[in-house]
């Protein structure tokens, strides 16, 4: 990530509030009603070569049990306070934030707009600043799988990808 161990990451997910909202959006509603939900945490834990992905894990897992109807509530003022950190660092260097977008409840493999079902799925960031991410979605084949994205700058990626691979072995 480029950081120094004691400067401070933001970990975000995004939330569907469509029936978090009262009263609730129907089922087919054809729209985007996202907000974000996150937690700072100090980058040494985030990349620490041993506990870092049971960290994040852990962080992310609690953010989404968090999540309650009144989720959506303040999300201008969310929304200003992100793009403040990005742009700031929150005290650190700018643009120290890693997005995790995307659920493996999404069922992107099912859906139909008329030409067929999609072969592959790939979630695409238009970034606000230096930031990396992650995706989920439901693994293609079913079965409860999920397929995870990475995106990061390639000295980065490449430091991420032979740690994956390290870890693997």
């Amino acid at each position: 990530m480029g950081v120094e161990g004691d400067a401070t990451v933001m970990l975000r997910v995004a939330a569907n509030c469509r029936s978090r909202l009262d009263p609730p959006l129907p089922v087919n509603y054809f729209g985007n009603c996202v907000s974000g939900h996150g937690t700072p945490a100090k980058a040494s834990d985030v990349v620490d070569p041993e506990n870092g992905i049971a960290f994040v894990a852990d962080k992310l897992s609690d953010l989404v049990k968090g999540l309650k109807r009144e989720v959506i509530e303040g999300s201008e003022e969310k929304i200003l306070n992100l793009l403040k950190y990005v742009k700031e660092g929150g005290g650190q260097a700018p643009g120290r934030l890693l997005g995790v977008a995307g659920s493996n409840r999404f069922d992107v493999y099912g859906s139909d707009f008329g030409w067929g079902k999609p072969k592959r799925v790939e979630i695409i960031f238009d970034r606000v600043g230096p930031v990396g991410s992650i995706y989920l979605v439901e693994s293609r084949n079913g079965g409860g799988a999920v397929e995870v994205g990475v995106v990061l700058e390639k000295p980065q990626m490449e430091a991420f990808s032979s740690l994956f691979v390290n870890g693997l072995n």
